[in-house]
């Protein structure tokens, strides 16, 4: 799934909007029931439950993260953060400390993620070293299931 820069920003804004009511204001300036938003196809349960996935899996992370050496969780941060940036709110990326604020201003400015080169550069390390830190941090996360 790749968003636009510019459509990121706009659900960005979204994640710190509360709802008062059923009826939301068009661009045009027409009163809409939000309920006509949703697709009449879609489930829109199985929103709330992959949201709820989503936030189980981010909470194993953040306790294996926070089980980290203080040396390791910047690297840990943004290599995370690149793998999973996409599924990402506004509200999520407050709530969890091993989330890279770097990565994330750059995904949303640009639309583009570091590569694991760039990231083993960023901390002088090479990229095997880089690969192993993650591969050992997932291990930690798959442990917890």
């Amino acid at each position: 799934m790749e968003l636009p820069p510019e459509r990121i920003i706009e659900l960005e804004k979204l994640g710190g909007t509360t709802v008062g009511g059923d009826t939301c204001i068009s661009d045009e300036g027409d009163a809409q029931s939000i309920w006509d938003q949703i697709p009449a196809d879609e489930d829109i349960s199985m929103r709330f439950e992959s949201e709820e996935e989503i936030e189980s899996v981010l909470d194993r992370i953040e306790d294996a993260f926070c089980s980290l050496q203080a040396r390791q969780k910047p690297i840990v941060s943004d290599l995370i953060t690149i793998r999973i940036c996409e599924l990402l709110t506004g509200r999520m990326t407050e709530r969890f400390s091993f989330i890279s604020e770097s990565v994330m201003e750059m995904w949303i400015e640009s639309g583009r993620l570091p590569t694991q080169r760039e990231i083993a550069e960023k901390f002088g390390r090479n990229e095997a070293s880089i690969s192993r830190t993650i591969k050992d941090f997932i291990g930690k996360i798959r442990e917890t299931d």
